[in-house]
């Protein structure tokens, strides 16, 4: 798992000039001491209907541990045309941020003194965050990959579990008070030593209804999806046959679509033994089954997406000159915005149809008018 490393010895890795094609992002100045694309994909959290975002980058004046590079949340409460930083516990290394108000957000990640799962929440609208970690998990060896909460006391974990890839899960109802870990997640017989899946991406309607996304990052592993839509107590491993192609999905974003789920997840996709592309899936049964809503051959992967409605989603890319991709009729045309990076894992979360926020080609990217995507015809 990656780590912010760099040493206040080495000094600090100065990211390439940040720039994207086209007119509908645009980047905004960061103070000296935030960066991104320095360290591990730097999450972003949302809130929908508000002007309230949150991302995760690294803060190189938060230094511990002999001079680790620790991270900050970057707030801004209006729509994202200015933002502020406040320091994070360096108790964990954040991969994953979800906010469920404009005052109660939660991250998670790996713990650096016990190596696993590890939770930090803010109730204050980011100024100030508290290691709310459970003292049971002190000696668990599984790790969170992602969150998602969708209200001030519900929230969902998903991960990795023991020395191998198998999935991971863990729910709050109660503001983190308690947490109940699922042992009951659908597996198979897998001939992979290194496992079966590991869980990459959740997106949760409710208390009771959640996707959550995975793969095995092995040759030849096959990208999984499970849901639930009774708060856990059951869980369905996806069968579709869109799948067996696709290595891992990364990321996933549902919503509420007439009598359904519709969810799009994006990951890589197997083209050839020696070579890979970036691949979004859709589903249109909260996550039963899938099919492909674009393929673009670019070598890399999609790490990340964020659907503002049924319609209009973006996703980040990573390993490829595409930092972003967006569509504006459910997948069935792409946009593709391209860098000049092509190693950066990238990060985008909406807040409506109109605005969304991104962390990619090393830089932190708003638009205003849906990346300029012309609306659905």
């Amino acid at each position: 798992m990656a780590a912010v490393w760099l040493a206040v010895t080495l000094g600090l890795v100065t990211p390439a000039q940040a720039a994207l094609s086209g007119s509908g992002w645009t980047m905004k100045k960061l103070p000296a001491r935030y960066t991104i694309g320095t360290g591990p994909a730097s999450p972003v959290s949302c809130v929908p209907g508000t002007k309230f975002c949150v991302a995760i980058v690294p803060d190189t004046a938060n230094l511990f541990d002999g001079g680790v590079i620790g991270q900050a949340a970057l707030v801004t409460r209006n729509a994202g045309r200015t933002w502020t930083g406040h320091v994070l516990p360096t108790s964990l290394e954040v991969l994953a941020v979800s906010c469920a108000t404009t005052k109660i957000c939660w991250a998670t990640g790996t713990s650096w003194a016990t190596g696993g799962p590890d939770v930090v929440e803010t109730t204050d609208g980011g100024r100030n965050w508290t290691d709310v970690t459970p003292a049971a998990w002190a000696n668990d060896q599984w790790w969170a990959n992602a969150i998602d909460c969708v209200s001030a006391t519900t929230c969902w974990l998903a991960g990795t579990a023991g020395n191998v890839q198998d999935p991971a899960m863990a729910e709050t109802t109660d503001g983190g008070a308690t947490w109940t870990t699922f042992t009951d997640l659908p597996t198979f017989v897998s001939n992979n030593p290194n496992g079966t899946y590991t869980l990459n991406g959740i997106s949760c309607l409710s208390a009771d209804s959640c996707v959550a996304v995975g793969g095995l990052n092995e040759a030849g592993g096959t990208a999984q999806a499970i849901s639930t839509t009774d708060g856990g107590a059951t869980w369905s491993r996806s069968a579709a046959p869109a799948l067996s192609g696709v290595q891992q999905m990364f990321g996933v974003s549902c919503l509420p679509g007439g009598r359904t789920t519709t969810c799009f997840g994006v990951g890589d996709i197997s083209l050839s033994p020696d070579s890979s592309a970036s691949v979004a899936l859709v589903s249109h049964d909260g996550g039963v089954t899938w099919g492909q809503a674009g393929v673009f051959d670019d070598g890399g992967w999609l790490q990340s997406v964020s659907c503002a409605s049924t319609q209009n989603c973006w996703a980040a890319g990573a390993a490829s000159a595409d930092a972003l991709l967006g569509t504006s009729d459910a997948g069935g045309s792409w946009s593709q915005i391209t860098s000049d990076t092509t190693n950066e894992e990238g990060s985008v979360s909406c807040l409506s149809i109109k605005v969304c926020v991104a962390t990619t080609d090393n830089a932190l990217w708003v638009t205003s008018d849906d990346g300029g995507l012309a609306p659905a015809g």
